[in-house]
């Protein structure tokens, strides 16, 4: 599986998952993406929000990805949300 087909089966996921949960914010919406990298991926939300960006978004994001990766992929939970500058030039 490549990283851009990772990518979108992740983004499905969180789709389906969170749609119905942050009252329907999704990437249809275009309230977040997905990034994969060789060394994780990244939820990328839009700025501003509609919906609270906290550790219990990170908790659910957390179990769906890690559902929808077993086997291929074993995700190491942090103890909180980890917030990563990224260079949008």
């Amino acid at each position: 599986m490549t990283n851009s087909q990772l990518a979108l089966y992740l983004l499905q996921s969180l789709n389906m998952a969170l749609g119905s949960q942050i009252e329907g914010e999704t990437s249809y919406t275009n309230s977040f993406d997905v990034k994969v990298q060789e060394d994780g991926f990244l939820f990328l939300p839009r700025m501003p929000s509609g919906y609270i960006i906290d550790n219990d978004l990170y908790f659910k994001i957390f179990l769906i990805a890690n559902a929808c990766l077993y086997p291929r992929y074993t995700l190491l939970k942090q103890n909180s949300a980890y917030f990563v500058p990224l260079n949008t030039d």
